[in-house]
This record gives structure tokens, sequence and C-alpha cells, in this order.
């Protein structure tokens, strides 16, 4: 089921008000300001519960509630569009490493809308409180293959093959043009590479259960 927004009592918007009216000002990065550090926190601990404890792109499970381990992403980036930063809408948990790779990319298919899109296909990623993550994606463990464009998308944006990479100690990043092709000469089977990719199937689909 995809997830509920959390919800913004009066005081929180009169609070986010304030922040903006102060960092107007000041220059200081509302998202940080005393008065939406206590609503952002409220937010964490909903959205760490609310999504079962999984990281809305990667679906990885961490039983913590501990908020060093989790950020509150913008599903839009702020640099995208700044004016849905805090709308609890827009938020969601994920794990430090998806924030990362993920950063800035632009993720709405119309970046020119006034309003916040309601509807899943208005965005290039999965988004939580849209989508399903397993209509868009499989995932058998670390192994994550796409069913179509959306979870093509978040594969390549969170860089979601780092967990593959990670298990099999490839040598090159997921991230790196080198990497895909690697695998590409892999699987299309070149000279040399059939010894390779009994290992790397191996490891991937049986080595994890232990047989």
């Amino acid at each position: 089921m995809p997830l509920e927004a959390f919800s913004l009592k009066e005081s929180d918007h009169e609070n986010i008000q304030h922040a903006l009216d102060e960092c107007a000002v000041t220059g200081d990065d509302p998202w940080n300001h005393e008065k939406f550090k206590p609503i952002r926190s409220r937010a964490k601990k909903y959205y760490i519960t609310g999504q079962g404890y999984r990281c809305c792109y990667c679906d990885q499970e961490n039983r913590t509630s501990n908020g060093n381990s989790w950020t509150l992403d913008h599903i839009v980036p702020r640099n995208e569009k700044s004016e849905f930063s805090f709308l609890p809408e827009n938020w969601a948990i994920s794990c430090p490493d998806c924030n990362i790779h993920k950063s800035d990319k632009r993720v709405l298919m119309n970046s020119s809308v006034k309003n916040y899109p309601t509807k899943s296909l208005r965005f290039k990623i999965i988004h939580p409180h849209h989508d399903e993550f397993a209509d868009h994606i499989v995932r058998r463990n670390f192994v994550y293959q796409p069913k179509d464009d959306k979870g093509k998308f978040t594969i390549y944006a969170c860089d979601l093959l780092r967990f593959a990479a990670d298990h099999i100690k490839w040598p090159l990043s997921p991230a790196d043009k080198r990497y895909e092709d690697e695998v590409n000469l892999i699987l299309i089977g070149d000279v040399g590479a059939a010894a390779l990719k009994e290992q790397i199937l191996d490891d991937l689909f049986h080595r994890n259960s232990g047989n």
C-alpha cells in the first residue's frame, strides 16, 4: 500500500513559515532552522515506522529507529523545485547511500509544474506515496531487475547495482560506464568471459543462500 503522508499540525505550518521568513533575511537554510528541527524529527520517526524500516529506493530493511541511520529525503530534490521542500508528500525515508547517489537528479516528468503532482506517472522515480516498489522492480536479495522505465530509472539514479557489485567485490563502481561495459561483455559471452559469468551467477544467486 502506498505511503500516507505525514500530517502537519497548525503550529507546524506556523513554525515552517517562521523559518522561511527568517531565513529569507539571514540567508540560512530553513531546513536546518531551530523551528523546523522538531518537525523534521517527528516526520523522520513517522516515515521510519510507516515504511516498515525500509529505504524507499532500495527496499533494504534496517531495523533501527536511530535517526542517524536514515535520511529524510526530498523525493523531488530541492534544487529541482524548492517550493516542494516543506510538503510532507515530498518526504520519505531513505538510507544514506541511496540519498547520496540520488543527490539532485531530476525526477519529475515535467519540472515546470506549479502544483505537486498527485499521480505516479508524473514521476520518473519510484514514489513511495504513489507506487508499490514491487510493481516496478524485482528484487532478489541484492539483485535488482527493472520491470519498467520507472524501475530502471530508480536503479540507476540510486545506484542499486552497488549491492551486487559489493557482494562479488567488483573492482569497478556500478556508476562507472566501464562497469556496464564489463557486464555486457560477460553477458554476450566474449572470449574468456564464460568462467567469470558462471562465477558471478553463482555468487549472486547461490552463495548468499549458503549453498
